[in-house]
């Protein structure tokens, strides 16, 4: 990719030092900078200017656009810094952040990766989750009985012991003062979604599965919105916009023929051949 600068921008008095910009590939009324910053085309001022950000409810960067038939949109700042710095030959759907800081849209920061691969290295790295979005996984030693628990409070409430000695116990794996367990490990929700859910069957609290079909006659299914969202790089509110209200502008965009919500029961038999 032959990367040409389109300016360098001054802060004030200071200089953004190795700061590259260049047009944004999806719309020219914006340039995009390898630092994570996004200027606008100000046709009143006739001079680009900086575009204010802020977080959606998933912690990433957002900025509004105008698209080129004058509607409005948002776009996440850091998939947009890997549209326009990074080649994606093997057209990965996720934009990963390396350092797990959601924030920090510097494009050496960035890659383009699956979402399996996006999932497990949150996890691996130790991803901020707050406790009360982590399902507690207790194993006992004939391997084959599981216990998930909603959070530490109802795990120490099982075992009848302090929330504080439990979460303890979670964080350094000294649980066998509390039964003789295998493993005691905190998972994060997101990975008890799918397939993970169904083998453990504590699924039917999380799914919310959805069938697609295509205009060009093609069938997918969605077990959640969010697992919709992160397919097409969306936030949730605007998967919202396509699977619950349905909008027509969007059914087009997405060659969309027709969604359809339909049951756990089903979607574990279609999906998994149950």
């Amino acid at each position: 990719m032959n990367l040409k600068p389109i300016a360098i921008i001054h802060e004030g008095n200071k200089l953004k030092l190795n700061e590259l910009w260049l047009s944004y590939p999806n719309n020219p009324n914006y340039l995009v900078s390898n630092l994570g910053r996004i200027r606008g085309w100000h046709g009143g001022y006739n001079r680009w200017i900086n575009k204010k950000t802020r977080k959606d409810k998933d912690g990433y960067l957002i900025v509004g656009l105008t698209n080129l038939n004058g509607t409005l949109t948002t776009a996440r700042v850091h998939r947009m810094v890997a549209e326009t710095f990074i080649p994606n030959p093997s057209n990965c759907p996720v934009v990963n952040h390396k350092d797990n800081i959601k924030d920090n849209n510097d494009v050496s920061n960035l890659e383009w990766v699956t979402i399996s691969y996006n999932t497990k290295h949150g996890y691996h790295i130790g991803a901020s989750v707050s406790k009360a979005s982590k399902i507690i996984k207790a194993s006992f030693p004939n391997g084959e009985l599981y216990s998930y628990y909603g959070s530490c409070s109802k795990m120490a409430k099982a075992f009848k012991i302090g929330r504080s000695r439990a979460e303890k116990d979670v964080k350094t794996g000294n649980f066998l003062n509390i039964l003789n367990l295998e493993i005691v490990e905190e998972i994060p929700k997101d990975t008890i979604v799918g397939k993970i859910a169904f083998d453990h069957k504590i699924d039917y609290q999380f799914l919310n599965p959805y069938k697609i079909t295509y205009k060009n006659n093609e069938i997918k299914y969605y077990d959640t919105i969010k697992t919709y969202a992160q397919e097409f790089d969306l936030t949730h509110s605007q998967a919202q916009r396509v699977l619950v209200n349905q909008l027509p502008h969007l059914l087009r965009k997405y060659n969309i023929h027709k969604i359809e919500k339909i049951s756990h029961e089903e979607y574990s038999r279609i999906y998994f051949n149950y």
